[in-house]
């Protein structure tokens, strides 16, 4: 197994894992296969991962750019085949009043924004056809704690008065009725958005999407290193550049 803190660089053509992603979402779509020779083009674009393969859909859709992608394994191989396959407005583990407070409230204003665009891209990749398995809208932060219901409330108040975020607040008992019996859920704090898809899947739809758009997609074609040549980089493999 690839480790990044300690391999200098991916294996190529190695499977995807025994994962529950992967057994469940049936056959992979066509690639452009292996690239076994030297290429010159416009773009090229290191990984077949969502953002490398969203990147070569907006390229070719908003700039007429038909990148080249050049995925070591296989489309979504990593982290984006693996993930828990959430499509949220989230902004990791920082609380949007951490970042008023530190970074201002334009700073905090903008982040929530690109988490908007960001899911709202998601959709209408979805909705030009992608099969990936979407779930009914809305999802649960539960406090599991009692004081961290405190916490959640504040978050769920100033989203809907920054934001006008729709965000509802359930107390324990409305909790244990309508979602979960569990002793060591506190409350919890419900959007109305966000949905679970197969993330697998949802890459596979970029690929196609892509392809179909002009953009190709070499997998098992690891890339080394790369370098300049003149006002040009070179991005070079074991037997190809």
């Amino acid at each position: 197994m690839y480790d990044p803190l300690i391999d200098e660089s991916l294996p190529g053509n190695s499977p995807y894992p025994n994962s529950y992603w992967a057994n469940v979402a049936g056959t992979a779509p066509e690639d452009d296969g292996q690239l076994n020779k030297d290429i010159t083009v416009d773009v090229a674009i290191i990984g077949a991962g969502y953002t490398g393969l969203s990147t070569a859909l907006h390229l070719v859709r908003e700039h007429g750019i038909k990148a080249t992608v050049l995925e070591a394994n296989r489309t979504a191989w990593g982290a984006s085949g693996r993930n828990a396959g959430f499509i949220l407005k989230s902004s990791g583990r920082k609380p949007y009043a951490c970042m008023q407070s530190q970074w201002g409230e334009e700073v905090m204003r903008g982040i929530y924004n690109e988490m908007c665009a960001g899911v709202d891209t998601v959709k209408d990749f979805i909705s030009e056809g992608i099969d990936c398995d979407p779930q009914d809208n809305g999802y649960i932060r539960v406090a599991h704690k009692p004081g961290m219901l405190k916490s959640l409330l504040a978050t769920a108040a100033l989203q809907k008065q920054m934001f006008g975020y729709d965000v509802q607040a359930l107390t324990r008992e409305q909790l244990h009725q309508e979602y979960m019996a569990d002793h060591n859920a506190y409350g919890a704090i419900r959007y109305q958005d966000g949905f679970g898809i197969n993330p697998l899947k949802l890459a596979w739809g970029y690929q196609e999407l892509a392809r179909k758009a002009g953009v190709t997609i070499h997998c098992d074609s690891p890339v080394d290193k790369w370098h300049q040549e003149s006002s040009n980089k070179a991005a070079q493999q074991s037997q190809t550049t």
